[in-house]
């Protein structure tokens, strides 16, 4: 559950500071949001995937999206292009099957990758 709200106020603080970003508006207290936010979730990805987590698919995706978002900080001009180029990135690892999420750059793959899938929780 707490899953499922972190990632409700993340999408939420997410579009005001990109909306802050597309009409040139300060995205104020929202940055902050966004970010504890998205370090909940990050850090129950890692809780889930251990030492694996940079291994895997998600982990780079991850990578990637925060250096999009620093140059994004450091580049206040191209802001808004680099910002909507991080909420694609997410959109569509968010949604790709786990298969492509826990892919692993080397050694095994994650649970959800692998030919069983993931375990469902009753």
């Amino acid at each position: 559950m707490v899953r499922v709200a972190a990632r409700a106020v993340h999408l939420a603080s997410i579009c005001a500071v990109v909306g802050g970003a597309l009409w040139q508006h300060p995205a104020g207290g929202w940055t902050f949001i966004a970010v504890a936010s998205g370090s909940v979730l990050l850090a129950d990805d890692v809780r889930k995937s251990g030492k694996d987590y940079l291994r895997y698919v998600q982990g780079w995706v991850m990578a990637l999206k925060l250096a999009l978002l620093i140059v994004a900080a450091l580049a206040p001009a191209a802001a808004a292009s680099f910002l909507m180029v991080v909420v694609v990135i997410a959109g569509i690892i968010s949604h790709a099957p786990g298969a492509v999420r826990q892919q692993a750059l080397w050694g095994n793959a994650g649970p959800c990758a692998q030919e069983k899938g993931c375990a469902v929780k009753p």
